[in-house]
Order: C-alpha cells, then sequence, then structure tokens
C-alpha cells in the first residue's frame, strides 16, 4: 500500500497538466503550415519562423512547469516506504515496456492509473514531436536544394556579367 498517496497523485496530476498544455502546444507547432516556407517567399518563411519560435517559447515554459512537478513527485516517491517506492518505481518500469501490471489494493490501483496517463502522454508527444521534425526537416532539405538552384544561377549570372563588361571594356572595331 502506498503512502501519502494524495500527495502522489497532486504532483502526477500537475505533471500530466503540465503534459497535456505541452502536448497541445505540440499539436499548434504541428499545425503551422511549413508549406508557406520557400526560398523564394521570404515574408512567409520569416512569419512560420517566428511563429514556430512563439511555440517553442511557450513550450519551454511549459516544460519547467513539468519538471518542477517532476522534481516534486520524485520527492514523493523517495520519501515512500521502501517498498511502495520500490513498487511506484516498478510500475513506471512495466508500464513503460508495454507489460501489465496486477494490483490488488485501491491506491495501488490509482497510482497505477496516473502512471498509465503519465506514461501515454509522454508516448503522446513524443510522435508527434517526431512528426513534426521529420516535416521541418523535410522542408529544410527542400529549401536547401532550392538554394542550392538559386546559387547555380547566381554563378551563370556573374559569369555572364563578367563576360558582357569584357566585350564592353574590348569594344568592336569597324
Amino acid at each position: 500500500m502506498i503512502n501519502n498517496i494524495e500527495i502522489f497523485l497532486r504532483e502526477a496530476n500537475g505533471l500530466l497538466s503540465a503534459l497535456t498544455d505541452y502536448r497541445d502546444a505540440t499539436e499548434r507547432l504541428c499545425a503551422i503550415n511549413l508549406d508557406s516556407i520557400s526560398a523564394d517567399a521570404i515574408d512567409n518563411t520569416i512569419f512560420a519562423i517566428d511563429e514556430i519560435e512563439a511555440v517553442l517559447g511557450e513550450r519551454e515554459v511549459i516544460k519547467q512547469r513539468a519538471e518542477k512537478h517532476e522534481i516534486a513527485m520524485t520527492a514523493v516517491i523517495n520519501g515512500q516506504s521502501e517498498e511502495s517506492a520500490k513498487l511506484i518505481r516498478s510500475m513506471f518500469s512495466v508500464l513503460a515496456s508495454g507489460e501489465e501490471v496486477v494490483i490488488l489494493s485501491g491506491d495501488d490501483k490509482l497510482a497505477k492509473i496516473a502512471i498509465e496517463k503519465l506514461l501515454e502522454m509522454q508516448k503522446d508527444i513524443i510522435g508527434k514531436d517526431g512528426d513534426f521534425i521529420a516535416r521541418l526537416t523535410s522542408k529544410f532539405d527542400e529549401i536547401k536544394e532550392a538554394l542550392k538552384g538559386l546559387q547555380g544561377d547566381k554563378k551563370k549570372i556573374d559569369y555572364l556579367q563578367k563576360t558582357a563588361v569584357i566585350g564592353q571594356d574590348l569594344g568592336f572595331k569597324a
């Protein structure tokens, strides 16, 4: 039986609330239209970058709030009896591996539910972050290729300009 279950649940719920806010911010990040970003549309690119920076800043604030709850929750776990602390830690590791935990007491069941929700939220956030990073990487590669093409065009223009200037300097003699 877990002692101080109320304190553990309060901190776990605080962490879950912060993770929910973080997930919501991540969803807003994923909703940013990366298709408007291109090498030739600087205004759209700046707007999208500003949006991304704003959401990343918001996520950083939420992350700090989540860390406070995580530290407090860890302190509560460490303040449990040795048996209770071991039970909670094992629930985290067993549930994270996808295995089932069989619980008999009501307090332990409440802790298990809280841990399942935390792990589920964490998995959801990691998936959404991965999706956004993949989209951003793809857009980055696309822009990089477009810029390489533009750089090649610039070299051609520079060559033609130098050739034209040399031609003017030589002049045509009749």
